[in-house]
């Protein structure tokens, strides 16, 4: 019963901690591009995002409590309105938040105690936080995704990723390969950009993380969720988008590999038999 009761409380406590940082990243997918269309430089960008965090846009995210800036309470008991201001709090913000509490729970009821564990769950907030930005703003920002690369190839040389520290330089180079052919080919053939920067950075901090062997299955997961979510857009919505963000589906599939999730595994174990 103890163990039982324990447990239950380790599940919660991850899931408060999910709510917290879902918080923080939903504000942070509304901030950064605002500074990045200012033009700022890295560490400007960078501080001005971290300012921004005080400045929010309505008084229950600028409680001095920090437990009274998560927005999900007040979506579900004060009507989406917060009860100072009576400004609307956004959707999204609270489906943020509740999706980070429910994959924290999860990966902390799946995974050991240990630095492993704050390392996915940091690398699942970045992944999520790039997604977001992506999707609205067709934006991967450097602020976020060379931190991510550089965290990868830190980790490799302190022994606390699966990857050696070469195999991590060697999927650095690998990744930013991948994309930047196919991109320099576009561009070469239609005098346009297929793929942006951001993409082909993204690509290499899954290099960093999962190294070389893997990024070709990540690509291929990558485009066929893509091609899925393509189809359904123009037979939902009768019309289509020209430009079609491919950040979401790169951290998706990113995700995926690096969770060992069995539908990559056994995509690989087939592939490499029918090889």
């Amino acid at each position: 019963m103890k163990a039982l009761m324990d447990n239950v409380f380790s599940l919660l406590t991850f899931g408060l901690l999910g709510l917290f940082i879902g918080n923080l990243v939903s504000r942070l997918a509304h901030t950064i591009p605002t500074a990045i269309n200012a033009h700022q430089r890295f560490w400007c960008c960078l501080s001005s995002s971290l300012r921004a965090l005080r400045s929010p846009l309505c008084c229950v995210n600028n409680s001095t409590l920090y437990l009274l800036r998560i927005s999900l309470p007040y979506r579900f008991f004060h009507h989406g309105r917060c009860p100072r201001c009576q400004r609307n709090i956004l959707f999204e913000s609270a489906l943020v938040e509740l999706g980070c509490a429910f994959l924290f729970m999860a990966l902390a009821h799946g995974t050991p105690y240990s630095i492993s564990l704050v390392i996915i769950l940091a690398i699942t907030a970045s992944l999520i936080l790039l997604a977001l930005i992506d999707a609205k703003h067709c934006l991967l920002p450097d602020i976020v995704t060379l931190p991510l690369l550089v965290s990868g190839l830190i980790c490799a040389y302190l022994d606390l990723s699966p990857q050696s520290f070469s195999e991590a330089i060697g999927g650095t180079l690998f990744g930013s390969a991948l994309l930047w052919l196919p991109e320099r080919l576009f561009w070469y053939l239609r005098r346009e950009h297929g793929l942006g920067q951001g993409d082909i950075k993204l690509m290499a901090a899954a290099g960093a993380w999962l190294g070389a062997h893997i990024l070709p299955l990540v690509l291929l997961v990558a485009c066929l969720t893509g091609m899925i979510f393509f189809i359904l857009q123009r037979v939902a919505l009768r019309n289509i988008n020209r430009h079609i963000p491919f950040g979401p589906f790169i951290t998706f599939s990113m995700w995926l590999a690096l969770l060992e999730d069995p539908f990559i595994i056994n995509l690989s174990i087939r592939i490499q038999a029918g090889l």
